[in-house]
């Protein structure tokens, strides 16, 4: 959480967090999704994350997924969640 204290200190439009949560549980993974969620809504920030957390994406407008075939790196995103 002592990261997450930086959000407060610096007002950017754009976050970029790549696995804040891979030591998190699942219920605090959940709660971080949900003040991310609440701070892009209040301060309109916008937070790209990196996570494997199903508890974080919930919070996502927007998911966007990688993955490798026949070893041509293929995107795949869904949106609509708000």
């Amino acid at each position: 959480w002592n990261d997450l204290l930086l959000l407060t200190a610096f007002d950017f439009t754009v976050y970029i967090l790549d696995e804040v949560d891979a030591f998190l549980d699942t219920r605090t993974a959940y709660r971080m999704g949900i003040l991310l969620k609440d701070r892009s809504i209040k301060n309109k920030t916008q937070f790209i994350t990196v996570s494997h957390h199903p508890e974080l994406q919930v919070a996502a407008s927007r998911i966007i997924g990688f993955y490798r075939y026949n070893g041509i790196s293929v995107s795949v995103s869904a949106s609509g969640f708000d």
